[in-house]
């Protein structure tokens, strides 16, 4: 089946720390996808090939790698939260196009 796209940009915008964004480029890294340098609280960038071969990660999956990341150092996971407006999501989808 063709896919109805050849590739995927993500972007997560509005990060509150340094740490999270590190923590969001480590777990995307570690899920397959390319990951874009940046450093603090820069968007994070990454790139995948095809929908199907990636997961789009939601809110709730960047909160949830934030928790683990706190709880592994000793500390309350339910203390972390998101803010309303903060780690937006944003998803752009590439098709390649046949020009003659």
């Amino acid at each position: 089946m063709k896919q109805p796209y050849d590739a995927i940009r993500l972007v997560i915008s509005n990060i509150g720390a340094g740490d999270d964004a590190e923590a969001w480029r480590a777990f995307l890294a570690a899920e397959g996808w390319t990951v874009g340098a940046g450093w603090g609280t820069d968007d994070v960038v990454a790139w995948a090939d095809r929908r199907n071969t990636r997961t789009v990660p939601t809110r709730r999956t960047l909160l949830q790698v934030l928790r683990d990341r706190h709880a592994a150092a000793g500390h309350d996971p339910a203390a972390v939260v998101l803010s309303k407006g903060e780690a937006v999501v944003d998803l752009t989808y590439y098709r390649a196009v046949d020009r003659k």
